[in-house]
């Protein structure tokens, strides 16, 4: 007998779907961008592709920054900041049992019961290594301040509600919105960070620190204006009665992408509010270009509402630098280099000697570093 061929089974998996026109042209851009592995947004890798068309051309002139002069009064602390930059970039440049001794010093848990009461005052500035719905340390460590503050002066809050031009657009988070919150709750005394620049030239940017000095409510537009002092602030004074650093804060709009239009595309979008967000603790990344340590005029701190305390600062700064970053080299390198002294670093909690030995050992830093190499090859042939 002949048995009937039968049928080839069928597969129970599905067929892979064909890679969309979009995704191709942007496989093709990518690869066409550079030397370096990119996962990019569409806005990102047009950043990458203008840096590339002036970096990878042979005639541009680089020039490398290789001076630090934020811990020039304390040396041995600059030489051991400089290290955490370069471990593992050159032969023999391993991170070793001496220099985890050096910055275990700096462990909060094993400092005197004197310098512990001094990272807990309010001229502390707590850094985070990332702010998410995973892992909120940011929100949280602000939202418990805010309460203290609440608790020790009784000060009324305000909730100040964002206006938003589409539905769509209340959804979208922090990030997306440019830094600016669906609501913001403000009180007096609260430490606050300015999202967006508004007068550059005049020292109100993007990452300033300062106190909120006062809450208005303007009944034409039903909006808070917010009356902060920052000390970053060198234009003229806006208030006879005031501090000459305080300034009004009032809404202002970010424009951004929220979900799909009628066409199928992404539709533009505005949130109006006030571009503030609680400032007693913020990511790793938001710090950089800080300086931090005594007698830097950064943030003035007030023990007592109306009255103004000089000379007081961010001194300290208290750092947790999680377990990894292998997803954003240099993390730990631009926390601690904040600080002008090694006297005013304090980790909480202490990293183990793992966390250290494995800097510039991931990929994404390998690449960097490798980019970067160039670039100081490139610099030497703009010295000629």
């Amino acid at each position: 007998q002949v048995k009937k061929p039968t049928a080839p089974a069928k597969s129970t998996k599905k067929p892979a779907k064909p890679p969309s026109k979009a995704s191709k042209k942007r496989k093709a851009q990518a690869m066409e961008v550079a030397d370096i592995t990119v996962t990019a947004t569409d806005k990102d890798l047009l950043g990458h592709q203008v840096y590339q068309k002036y970096f990878n051309s042979e005639d541009t002139a680089v020039f490398v920054f290789t001076d630090t002069y934020r811990q020039k009064d304390d040396l041995d602390f600059k030489k051991h900041v400089s290290r955490i930059r370069n471990v593992n970039t050159v032969p023999k440049s391993e991170f070793t049992q001496g220099d985890y001794e050096y910055w275990c010093r700096r462990d909060f848990n094993l400092l005197s019961h004197q310098e512990q009461d001094a990272f807990n005052s309010d001229n502390t500035l707590y850094l985070f290594v990332v702010n998410s719905k995973k892992s909120p340390k940011v929100h949280t460590h602000n939202t418990r301040k805010f309460c203290e503050l609440h608790v020790a002066h009784g000060h009324p809050i305000a909730r100040s509600t964002a206006v938003h031009s589409v539905p769509e657009a209340k959804h979208a988070t922090e990030t997306i919105a440019k830094g600016f919150q669906v609501e913001l709750y403000l009180m007096k005394g609260m430490r606050v960070m300015l999202r967006k620049n508004v007068w550059t030239a005049a020292g109100l940017v993007n990452g300033s620190l300062g106190d909120i000095y006062d809450v208005l409510f303007d009944p034409q537009t039903e909006t808070f204006v917010a009356l902060v002092d920052f000390p970053s602030y060198t234009g003229p004074q806006a208030f006879v009665n005031c501090p000459k650093t305080v300034v009004p804060i009032m809404f202002e709009k970010a424009e951004f992408q929220v979900g799909k239009g009628k066409n199928g595309k992404k539709q533009m979008a505005t949130r109006n509010q006030l571009p503030l967000v609680m400032a007693w603790a913020t990511s790793i990344h938001k710090s950089q270009g800080m300086t931090i340590g005594p007698g830097k005029r950064f943030l003035v701190h007030r023990s007592c509402f109306n009255q103004r305390v000089t000379g007081e600062s961010v001194a300290k700064v208290v750092i947790d630098v999680g377990k990894s970053e292998s997803w954003a080299p240099g993390l730990m390198y631009v926390a601690i280099s904040r600080a002008t002294l090694s006297s005013c670093v304090a980790f909480d909690p202490m990293p183990s000697f793992e966390r250290f030995s494995k800097l510039n050992t991931s990929q994404q830093a390998k690449e960097i570093l490798k980019h970067l190499s160039r670039l100081e090859e490139m610099s030497k042939r703009a010295k000629h």
